[in-house]
C-alpha cells in the first residue's frame, strides 16, 4: 500500500490525539519508567548504516510524519490527578534530530562509499528524562556518500519490535520521497493511533485463560522462584574492570557480523536436534557465562545462572498498533551443576521454551508487574531490593526485514529506501544495575549479527570485546560442528 491515508490515520486529526491523552501507563511502561536510573538509563539504540547521500529535508519530513502516527515518542510522562502516571501530549514537542558532518578522507586516502566500511564515532549511552522531554533522540552522522542514523529510544515508549517498525516506516517514508520516478517505492500501512488504548490487552483466548486459572499455584511458584533465586551477575575479568579508576565512556553497542553459513549451520543443527535455534543460543549463552565466571574465580555448583529472554506478546489484535511495548520476559534459570552436561541442558531448555510458547508464560511476568503496581511503592522497593534479576538478557529477533510490516525494495538482499541503501541495522537493549550484559542477535543482508551492551561501571571495554568475540566464536564453531549430539564448545 502507498502512503495514502488509511482510515484517516496518516495524519490523525488533532481531536483524535487530544481524546487519547492523557493515556495511563501500562504496567510494563511503568516498570521501565521506575527502573530508569541516571547511571543505568532505560534507553536502547537502533543504528542504521546507509550508503548514498542523505537528504536532510526528506529525512526530517519522514520523521515528522512518522511521529504523527507513533505519538508516544512525542509525549512526556506526568502524574495526573485521579489517573496516576500518564503519557501527556506535548504540543511544543519537536523531533530532536542532531546532524553531524563527518570529515571526508584526506587526500590520498580511499573514500568509503560503504557505510559499513566508514569510520564512525562510538555511540554513547544517552539518558532521556521522560518527565521533561520525549523518549526519542536521533543522531545523524553523514559524509558525502554514506551515513549512520542512530535512534535513541526510551524503553517506556516501545520494545525492540516496535522500534524496528518505527524505524522501518521512517525509511519507507524517506524512500517514497527520494525514489526516482521509474524506481520501486517502499510500501507500508500507517498504524491506527487509537489502537494504543489496547496495547496492554493480552487476549490469550479461552483455552489459555482456562489453563492459567487451573495453574494459580504454578504461577505463584514461578514468581517465588524469580524472587528467591539470586542469579550470579557477570563477573569482571580483566584488571581494568576490577580497578577503581574512572571507567572509559561507555559505548551503547558493539557488534560482530557472522557469515550466512553460521545461520544455516545453526538451523541445520537445530533441526537435527529437534530443538529451535533459540534453544541453541540460550544453551551457548549459559555455557559462555559459566566459563567466563569460572575464569574470574570459584563458582559453587549450587549457584544460579539466569538468562532473561524477551517474549513478544503480539497477537492479531495488535495489528496496525503504533510503536509501543507488547513484550514480556521468560527466564531460563539453571544451577551451575545443571550446565555440566550440554546435551541434557539443551533438552531441558527446549522443554521450558516449548512450555513458554504453549502457555504464553510471558503473562506471568506481566501479572507480577501489575501486582507490584497495585501496592504503592512496591515496584521501586522490589527493583531496589532485587537488584540482579538475571545474568544476561538475550534477544533473538530473527530476520530483521520481517519485523517491518511494510515492503521495501531489495538490492543484494538489502533494503533500498529511495536514494539510500540500508547496509546494516543493529540494536541492543539497555542494561539495568547488576544485569551487566544484554545481547541481541538478528539476521540482515545475509549476515548473522551479534550485538552487545555491557555495564561500563563494572565491565571494561576489553572485557566487553572479549565476551562478544567468545560468544560469537561459540556460535561459529557450533554451526560448523558435524556432530549433532553435543556442544562444540562445552566447558
Amino acid at each position: 500500500m502507498s502512503d495514502a491515508t488509511v482510515d484517516g490515520e496518516l495524519n490523525p486529526p488533532r481531536a483524535a490525539l487530544a481524546s487519547l491523552f492523557p493515556l495511563p501507563l501500562s504496567d510494563f511502561e511503568y516498570y521501565m519508567f521506575v527502573d530508569d536510573r541516571p547511571t543505568h538509563p532505560m534507553v536502547f539504540v537502533v543504528a542504521v548504516d546507509v550508503a548514498g547521500t542523505l537528504s536532510r529535508g526528506a529525512f526530517e519530513t519522514a520523521v515528522s510524519a512518522a511521529l504523527a502516527v507513533h505519538p508516544l515518542f512525542s509525549c512526556r510522562i506526568a502524574r495526573v490527578a485521579r489517573r496516576g502516571w500518564c503519557w501527556v501530549a506535548d504540543p511544543q514537542s519537536a523531533a530532536d534530530i542532531r546532524w553531524t558532518e563527518i570529515p571526508e578522507p584526506q587526500s590520498g586516502e580511499r573514500e568509503a562509499v560503504s557505510a559499513v566500511a566508514a569510520e564512525w564515532p562510538d555511540i554513547p549511552i544517552q539518558a532521556l528524562d521522560l518527565q521533561r522531554h520525549s523518549g526519542l533522540l536521533i543522531e545523524v552522522m553523514h559524509r558525502r556518500l554514506c551515513g549512520r542514523i542512530v535512534f535513541h529510544l526510551h524503553h517506556s515508549c516501545c520494545d525492540g519490535i516496535g522500534a524496528l517498525e518505527f524505524v522501518g516506516e521512517i525509511l519507507a517514508r524517506y524512500g517514497q520521497q527520494t525514489a526516482a520516478e521509474a524506481e520501486s517505492r517502499p510500501e507500508f500501512e500507517p498504524p491506527c493511533v487509537q489502537k494504543l488504548r489496547d496495547r496492554d490487552t493480552m487476549d490469550t483466548g479461552p483455552a489459555v485463560t482456562q489453563r492459567h486459572r487451573r495453574s494459580v499455584k504454578r504461577v505463584i511458584g514461578k514468581v517465588r522462584r524469580l524472587l528467591l533465586r539470586r542469579p550470579l551477575p557477570l563477573r569482571p575479568l580483566s584488571a581494568e574492570s576490577r580497578s577503581s579508576a574512572a571507567p572509559v565512556p561507555a559505548r551503547a553497542i558493539q557488534s560482530r557480523m557472522l557469515p550466512r553459513s553460521v545461520s544455516r549451520g545453526l538451523r541445520a543443527l537445530a533441526a537435527r536436534q529437534s530443538v529451535s535455534v533459540n534453544d541453541l543460543l540460550i544453551r551457548e549463552m549459559l555455557l559462555q557465562i559459566l566459563d567466563w565466571n569460572q575464569r574470574a574465580g570459584e563458582v559453587p555448583s549450587d549457584s544460579w545462572l539466569r538468562v532473561s529472554v524477551p517474549v513478544s506478546m503480539r497477537t492479531a489484535q495488535h495489528e496496525r498498533m503504533p510503536a509501543t511495548n507488547i513484550v514480556s520476559y521468560a527466564f531460563v534459570t539453571r544451577r551451575v551443576s545443571e550446565c555440566r552436561n550440554p546435551e541434557e541442558l539443551l533438552a531441558s531448555i527446549h522443554r521450558q521454551t516449548s512450555d513458554v510458547l504453549y502457555h504464553r508464560e510471558g503473562i506471568v511476568a506481566l501479572r507480577f508487574l501489575h501486582f507490584l503496581r497495585l501496592i504503592p511503592g512496591a515496584m521501586k522497593l522490589v527493583l531496589g531490593f532485587k537488584s540482579c534479576f538475571c545474568t544476561v538478557v538475550l534477544a533473538n529477533v530473527g530476520d530483521l526485514r520481517k519485523r517491518f510490516s511494510g515492503r521495501m525494495p531489495l538490492q543484494r538482499n538489502l533494503w533500498v529506501a529511495g536514494n539510500l541503501t540500508v547496509e546494516g541495522i543493529c540494536g541492543v537493549a539497555p542494561v539495568r544495575q547488576n544485569t551487566r550484559a544484554a545481547v541481541t542477535i538478528g539476521e540482515y543482508g545475509g549476515h548473522l549479527c551479534v550485538h552487545l551492551r555491557t555495564d561500563a561501571t563494572v565491565i571494561s571495554r576489553d572485557d566487553t570485546e572479549r565476551f562478544l568475540a567468545e560468544y560469537s566464536e561459540r556460535l561459529v564453531r557450533l554451526a560448523a560442528d558435524r556432530h549433532a549430539g553435543f556442544s562444540a564448545t562445552s566447558p
